[in-house]
């Protein structure tokens, strides 16, 4: 008799050797996945990166030019200037302004408010 403890078969050695080799695959194919999804987050960050540095350059660029440009203070307004339209602005409230219908019977009402005055 022989000691199975000490030398496995040769048919469960092939089949150790099949689920070994079914592990590694999924393995494998998990890194496969892992490896593809890096590659597309590196693109997307690849090219956040290019739009980004386009950004900077923009207002580097911007920044320079008003730098060196000088200002033209006729197309500015003082604050106290705007918070003198604020408060005009306020005062006529142009929400509050009449429709053309109801602009004609106010004339409507004066002028027959009129006429009946000079009948007197």
């Amino acid at each position: 008799m022989r000691d199975r403890n000490v030398r496995p078969t040769t048919q469960a050695q092939a089949t150790d050797a099949k689920n070994d080799m079914q592990n590694m695959d999924a393995k494998i194919n998990l890194l496969a996945q892992k490896i593809k999804t890096m590659e597309k987050n590196m693109q997307v960050i690849g090219t956040t990166i290019v739009a980004l540095n386009d950004k900077i350059e923009k207002n580097s660029k911007l920044k320079t030019n008003s730098n060196n440009a000088e200002i033209d203070t006729d197309k500015f307004a003082a604050k106290e200037d705007l918070a003198e339209l604020r408060a005009l602005i306020e005062q006529v409230n142009p929400l509050s302004f009449a429709t053309i219908s109801e602009v004609k019977e106010l004339v409507d009402e004066k002028i027959q408010k009129a006429l009946r005055e000079s009948k007197k």
